[in-house]
């Protein structure tokens, strides 16, 4: 498919996301293509830090924290979530569709055919059932820790290759 199509093809999708995938969409864009918001890479100082939080984190010394707790936490510091957090995460949505669209003219022709494949693969419902069963399994398994307010790639990443 050529790029112009392809591109206009998935603002189109993107523009029809909302909740789990649009947050999916999000994830896939900032953490496996490449653009300005790429971070550039750590340093050994900051690596030898992350460790450090990664065996404090297995030792059980940092406790997670629920996504109740930092909803309370985010209404004491900002309070403008106060009417409800409804109306917070339509205004996220909102920007977070708009952000993608953009990126998306700003990621290359590989990182689109890739995310194209994400969504047609992450969205169809019926998927699950084609997938072999470990994959099966750590798909729910990060939907649930997302949806649990888990966010523990880094850590995993870390420990297997730190």
């Amino acid at each position: 498919m050529d790029r112009n199509k392809l591109l206009a093809h998935l603002k189109k999708r993107v523009q029809q996301l909302s909740g789990e995938e649009l947050n999916l969409a999000s994830m896939f864009l900032y953490n496996w293509t490449k653009g300005p918001w790429t971070p550039a890479s750590l340093s050994d100082e900051q690596l030898s830090v992350l460790k450090k939080r990664v065996k404090e984190f297995e030792d059980g010394e940092v406790e997670p924290v629920s996504m109740e707790e930092v909803w309370q936490k985010f209404e004491e510091k900002y309070g403008y979530v106060s009417e409800g957090k409804e109306s917070y995460e339509a205004e996220r949505e909102r920007y977070l569709l708009n952000e993608l669209t953009e990126m998306l003219d700003q990621i290359s022709t590989q990182d689109l055919t890739c995310f194209d494949i994400f969504l047609r693969s992450y969205t169809r419902k019926d998927n699950l059932q084609t997938l072999r069963p470990e994959e099966r399994a750590s798909i729910e398994r990060g939907l649930e820790d997302a949806k649990a307010g888990r966010l523990t790639d880094a850590f995993e990443f870390l420990r297997a290759n730190g």
